[in-house]
C-alpha cells in the first residue's frame, strides 16, 4: 500500500486505497505489477488521466497506471497497439493514436499545433 501511495502522491491523488495486491509469480529482479481499488470510479478516472505526468516525473518514468483488464481485453488491446505501430511506421507524416478502442488519425490542423 505504501508503494501505490508514494506513487499516487507524485500525481498530486491522495485517495484512500480500499484493496491493495501484487499478481503473478513472485521472480528475482522482476517487477510485479500491482492491483489496487479506490473508492469510486471518479477517482479511477482523475487517476488515469494524470498517469501520464509520471513519465516527468525522476524515480518513476518506467512506472505505469493502466485500467484492470480482463485476459480478452488485455489481448485485443495488445492487437490494436501493434496495429498502431505498424501505421506509425507506414506513416510517419501522420499521428494516430488509440481512442475508444479504435485507432483514429489526428486531424491535419491538431498534428502542427503539436508540433508548434
Amino acid at each position: 500500500t505504501s508503494v501505490v501511495t508514494k506513487v499516487l502522491e507524485q500525481i498530486n491523488e491522495k485517495p484512500q486505497v480500499k484493496q491493495c495486491r501484487r499478481i503473478g509469480k513472485s521472480n528475482t529482479g522482476a517487477a510485479r505489477p500491482i492491483i489496487f481499488s479506490v473508492r469510486s470510479s471518479d477517482i479511477v478516472y482523475q487517476i488515469l488521466k494524470k498517469s501520464k505526468q509520471l513519465r516527468d516525473i525522476e524515480g518513476f518514468k518506467t512506472i505505469y497506471i493502466s485500467p484492470n483488464r480482463t485476459r480478452e481485453e488485455r489481448i485485443a488491446r495488445q492487437k490494436l497497439v501493434n496495429e498502431l505501430k505498424d501505421k506509425r511506421r507506414g506513416d510517419q507524416n501522420s499521428r494516430y493514436f488509440i481512442r475508444k478502442g479504435e485507432i483514429v488519425q489526428a486531424a491535419l490542423e491538431e498534428s502542427f499545433r503539436s508540433t508548434e
